[in-house]
């Protein structure tokens, strides 16, 4: 197993059960559950990887407990692996000096989209990263993430921290780009930094939908703020050098490419009359953590999780009447974060 699982046991007592205590090697695993059904949601990354042994204990309320038969269970998670580069390049271009070249040397970065002033004081950024070590491995998530500077006075808090645009022109330096020889910006946006942002501060935005492997990525930012600018720390600034821009990916180390295969999924047909609640069971062909919804095509993400799976076996408890028909359809993910994507 890996990742967050569900662990489920079922009790009956001829008064009554009290609560269910999940152990992992004798060990009390989280609280005890006092609500029917029993189960306990656990994070397999709290523990270090490993063959495991789970029971329950269900107790009743005159003091009675019982201990079930023990489960094995295989704990295989492995570690993200995180990534963190500065920019090569980072500079400010401004349309109100076209020709000038603020790269190289500049400590900050200025970020502003006034209107005053003829031509008016906009100023972007550009940066351009080089992404190596990725491989055949896939990314999880990639985020830039700045800092406001503290010393100048240009940084009082804008409506964003700008808006991010895709470069597909990776030839401008830093020391030689200007605003007139700036390389054009695409089509859509890939980011935002949402405001106000104060001075001194740390802030982020999600780039993961534009960087997807190795290579070299430039990034324009713009501001659409006409009132104030906002000033970023440089990847020059040596009075702040734990602040200099950096992009940190965590990466999903390559191997497993095939998502689980779901299969005998029940039950189907006609139930018989007087059916209250009935079992969703399915099995996966390998350990996998499985999710339903009543509308196709949903994503993973927004399911339901069973509320038994983490293994091969799968099951959810659910509510059914007289005469209404149900479809439900299932999505499951392994720990290669692999999702089948047929329902």
């Amino acid at each position: 197993v890996s990742g967050s699982v569900t662990v489920s046991a079922n009790a009956t007592d001829n008064v009554g059960v009290t609560g269910v205590q999940f152990k992992l090697d004798d060990v009390n695993l989280g609280a005890e559950d006092t609500t029917s059904p029993y189960s306990i949601a656990w994070d397999t990354t709290t523990v270090t990887n490993n063959t495991y042994t789970l029971t329950a204990v269900a107790r009743d309320a005159a003091g009675n407990s019982t201990v079930s038969t023990g489960v094995g269970v295989t704990v295989s998670n492995t570690a993200p692996t995180t990534l963190t580069f500065t920019p090569t390049d980072d500079t400010t271009i401004k349309l109100d000096s076209p020709t000038s070249v603020s790269g190289g040397t500049a400590t900050t970065l200025n970020l502003k989209g006034g209107s005053t002033g003829i031509p008016p004081q906009v100023r972007d950024l550009l940066f351009k990263f080089t992404v190596t070590g990725v491989g055949a491995s896939s990314i999880s998530n990639a985020t830039l993430d700045l800092w406001s500077d503290a010393d100048n006075s240009l940084v009082t808090a804008p409506s964003t921290g700008g808006i991010f645009w895709p470069v597909t022109d990776n030839s401008w330096s830093e020391s030689t780009v200007t605003w007139d020889t700036a390389p054009a910006s695409s089509s859509p946006d890939i980011g935002m930094i949402p405001g106000p942002i104060d001075i001194n501060t740390h802030v982020s935005v999600d780039l993961t939908s534009y960087i997807t492997g190795d290579g070299t990525y430039s990034i324009r930012v713009g501001n659409t703020n006409t009132t104030n600018g906002l000033t970023y720390v440089s990847k020059e600034n040596a009075t702040y050098p734990t602040r200099r821009p950096q992009l940190v990916l965590t990466l999903v180390p390559a191997g497993d490419t095939t998502p689980p295969v779901p299969s005998n999924g029940q039950p189907s047909g006609i139930l018989p009359a007087g059916t209250g609640t009935t079992s969703l069971t399915l099995t996966t062909d390998e350990n996998a953590t499985c999710g339903y919804s009543t509308i196709a095509e949903t994503p993973f993400g927004s399911m339901t999780q069973f509320e038994d799976t983490g293994f091969l076996a799968h099951s959810q408890t659910i509510t059914v009447a007289d005469g209404t028909g149900y479809t439900y359809y299932v999505r499951c993910i392994n720990a290669a974060l692999i999702v089948n994507l047929a329902d």
